[in-house]
């Protein structure tokens, strides 16, 4: 594998995973209750952490990944760009 291919597919995976650990730290958020405020807090924090993470890997794959994996509809959801529990 080339250095341009392996830069590829480590910036489509990270793409991939980033904006699945945004999204479960939300739902995570989302599922404790009042009385697990502090658990809530801890989501959250992760959700910011991921949302940093996320935006940075974007920036990044400006123009070094494929269309195939931005055609495959993978990168966006209705809970991507949330930026709060």
């Amino acid at each position: 594998m080339n250095r341009q291919d392996y830069v590829r597919l480590s910036l489509e995976l990270h793409l991939f995973f980033d904006r699945i650990m945004k999204e479960h730290s939300f739902f995570l958020g989302a599922a404790f209750t009042e009385k697990d405020e502090s658990l809530k807090r801890v989501a959250y924090d992760f959700q910011q952490a991921f949302a940093d993470i996320l935006e940075n890997a974007i920036s990044l794959a400006n123009g070094n990944i494929s269309r195939e994996f931005l055609s495959a509809g993978e990168m966006v959801t209705n809970h991507t760009k949330l930026n709060s529990v």
